[in-house]
């Protein structure tokens, strides 16, 4: 995620920083196609992040089904639904955090101002509902949340369904795991479109293009 943040945050930022910016907008591509050229460079990191945690993930897969069902334990965990949670995380976090990333280059001017403001942005995200449910639920509710399923707001971070597959505790956030992982990467399937229609629709107002 750092990697991909900061290289996504950087390409228009940096541009502006080297005073190169305005270079470029006068080449005959439009304002769209600039920032899709620009995003391809971002793209090849994720597929190059993608081979070792695809490899990590069919090897736990691989070793967890052996451990568990080779060996006479009795396990109730689901190849397919962490092999389906691993790579839709890999598949649908890192393209939402590289947009979001980028549209935050493109608004703020300063690349350093730029990378601060989006790390803080993916660690307000992924931290705030997780702290905000448990100061409730201890605070409040007397530790009650946790038996009435109100735990699945644990979602609203997309960190926590991260752990929630790699230690198999779907149970915490309800009887439903395969519920749980389709309306978490749903939810952040449709900000994953959002932030890249806000930066391919908004391109020329965020590079300062003017369209007569």
């Amino acid at each position: 995620v750092l990697l991909v943040s900061v290289k996504a945050t950087s390409l228009v930022s940096a541009e502006r920083s080297h005073q190169t910016l305005d270079v470029l907008l006068t080449t005959p591509l439009s304002a769209r196609e600039i920032v899709v050229q620009k995003f391809c460079g971002v793209r090849r990191l994720m597929f190059v992040l993608a081979v070792p945690f695809i490899t990590i993930f069919l090897f736990e897969a691989s070793w967890r089904s052996a451990v568990t069902g080779g060996y006479g334990y009795r396990s109730e965990f689901s190849v397919l639904l962490y092999l389906t949670a691993s790579i839709l995380s890999v598949a649908i976090y890192l393209p939402m955090i590289a947009w979001m990333s980028f549209l935050v280059g493109m608004v703020l001017q300063t690349q350093g101002r730029a990378i601060i403001t989006s790390l803080g942005i993916i660690i307000f995200w992924c931290v705030a509902p997780v702290c905000f449910l448990v100061f409730i639920d201890g605070v409040l509710f007397r530790g009650m949340l946790r038996y009435d399923g109100s735990a699945f707001l644990m979602l609203f971070s997309p960190v926590a369904i991260i752990p929630i597959n790699e230690f198999d505790q779907y149970r915490s956030i309800g009887d439903a795991p395969w519920t749980a992982v389709t309306v978490n990467f749903v939810w952040y399937g449709i900000w994953l479109f959002v932030f890249r229609q806000h930066c391919l629709r908004l391109a020329n107002r965020f590079l300062g293009r003017c369209v007569v």
